[in-house]
């Protein structure tokens, strides 16, 4: 992540996971030009990004994030009532709720021209992210004259419309001047390919084995190779995505890493915690890790972060409301808290090894999540009423949408709930080559509705378990929602729908 550059000569620049220099060259172009081949340009910078770039000698603003929404950008617009300008802003970290903040829609880009009107900029470090390891800047520019503004969209998604950009925005009554649909490939769009019975069965293993190894690839991408007192955490559920990337960490880690499984539950008692079903399914996972390592007993550590109502609602109070937003629905609130309580990891060690020191995991400046396996391989309880319902073309249908809504339904706010810890969530299901090899396969190699629930489902990544020795209790464990496993929507016992708005978020 770059921090804002000052006094150069063509403007000032934000860019978060993306190269500052390089991105420069290619918005510059944008700005002479903004054709789809230029702005087709940024499809080069992969992982998760965003970036503002404000050109003052031309009174433009360029501004967007990845196909995916891995990282967090967010913008409002007010109105004047008395002058009728506005004021637009840009800001990775809103911090509020009810203020006409909308998350920008990923992988679109946008760029906007003020025209001649005497405006004015303000560039403010974020009020509510002064970690120096994460930097970030938010744009202001006000006094704009409507009449004078060109606004113009480009983006990958042209089946899913975003609600916040027709219900919730004062931009709302302003039409785009122009909007052009971007070509994303294979990242948006799996194959269509279909396979028989048999077809499926002579080549299921040989792909979950290369399955195996292009995930290894993408975790090199994410966990440090010379940083061996850097620990690596992971959000760990016991779950199929968590314990996949555990055992494939152990493999890529220096070898004098230790590997860090936050497992998060909620409740007022030790009985409580105990009886998170979570809970025991960690432990289990847990210590088939430290067979596979076995006779070391310090490479896999787990740590158990446990969570009262009044920590809880102060920490909600305090933080937690704030990195959700502009989010606001109960299912937001939900997950939210559990990330967050995952990502500060605070807790207390399970069956420590003897004279081995616990390194700080809680400095550790990311932590590994299983985001994107759900979405890739058809892991959610809707994939499998869309097929029993739709069939086949249904079910595509699902996972295309799941692909081009997802980072605005759930990684943008999990960017801001670990960056409020001082972590970046690393998705290593979400890497841009991964998931351009995944697209590339045939949806029955990756699920199988024919088959009974904790089987079906992330069938691939199951057999690929299985290669990896894991036993059947763990490789074919029914999914369940963070929030039900760690106990998080019992404590609250609120007979609530995941889509209300959460009021607990809203009075704050």
């Amino acid at each position: 992540m770059s921090d804002l550059k000052k006094n150069q000569p063509l403007g000032e620049i934000f860019a978060n996971g993306i190269d500052e220099k390089q991105l420069r060259l290619v918005a510059d172009k944008i700005f002479e030009n903004p054709t789809i081949e230029n702005v087709s340009a940024l499809k080069k910078f992969t992982g998760g990004w965003c970036f503002w770039y404000y050109r003052q000698d031309l009174g433009r603003v360029l501004y967007g994030q990845d196909i995916f929404g891995r990282k967090s950008l967010c913008w409002k617009v007010k109105d004047n009532k008395e002058t009728r300008l506005l004021s637009f802003t840009i800001s990775s970290f809103p911090g509020e709720q009810n203020e006409g903040w909308c998350e920008v829609r990923q992988g679109s880009v946008f760029l906007m021209d003020f025209g001649s009107s005497e405006f004015g900029i303000e560039i403010n470090q974020n009020p509510y992210i002064q970690d120096e390891r994460i930097p970030l800047w938010d744009l202001r520019i006000f006094n704009i004259d409507p009449l004078q503004m060109m606004f113009h969209r480009y983006s990958y998604d042209e089946i899913y419309k975003s609600p916040d950009d027709e219900e919730n925005c004062t931009f709302k009554f302003y039409v785009y001047n122009q909007s052009h649909v971007l070509d994303a490939g294979i990242m948006l769009k799996p194959s269509t390919e279909r396979l028989n019975k048999e077809e499926v069965d002579l080549r299921l293993n040989p792909v979950a084995q290369e399955f195996i190894l292009r995930l290894k690839e993408a975790l090199y991408k994410y966990i440090p190779q010379n940083e061996p007192k850097t620990p690596i955490p992971i959000l760990f559920s016991g779950g199929v995505d968590s314990l996949m990337l555990s055992i494939l960490a152990n493999e890529v880690a220096h070898p004098d890493t230790q590997i860090i499984l936050i497992s998060v539950a909620f409740g007022q008692t030790e009985s409580d915690y105990a009886e998170a079903p979570d809970r025991p399914r960690c432990i289990e996972a847990f210590k088939f890790l430290k067979q596979r390592t076995a006779p070391r007993n310090d490479r896999y550590r787990l740590v158990h972060v446990n969570v009262t109502r009044e920590e809880l609602a102060q920490c909600r109070n305090a933080i937690i409301s704030k990195a959700i937003a502009p989010l606001n629905s109960v299912l937001d609130d939900s997950i939210g808290c559990v990330v967050w309580f995952g990502s500060r990891a605070k807790g207390q060690e399970y069956n420590p090894a003897p004279d081995v020191k616990l390194l700080d995991y809680e400095n550790s400046p990311f932590a590994l999540v299983g985001s994107g396996a759900d979405e890739l391989l058809g892991g959610y309880s809707r994939h499998r009423a869309r097929f029993i319902e739709k069939g086949f073309e249904g079910l595509y249908e699902e996972i295309v949408l799941e692909l081009i809504r997802s980072g605005n339904r759930n990684w943008n706010r999990d960017y801001r709930v670990g960056i409020s810890t001082g972590k970046n969530l690393l998705a290593p299901y979400l890497d841009d080559a991964f998931v351009e090899w995944l697209n590339s396969l045939p949806l029955e190699l990756k699920m199988d509705f024919s088959l009974p629930r904790g089987q079906g489902e992330k069938r691939i990544l199951r057999v690929a378990l299985k290669h990896l020795g894991v036993p059947d209790m763990l490789a074919f464990a029914p999914k369940r929602a963070m929030q039900f496993g760690s106990r998080m929507a019992k404590l609250e016992n609120r007979k609530e729908k995941g889509s209300d708005p959460c009021i607990r978020i809203l009075s704050n």
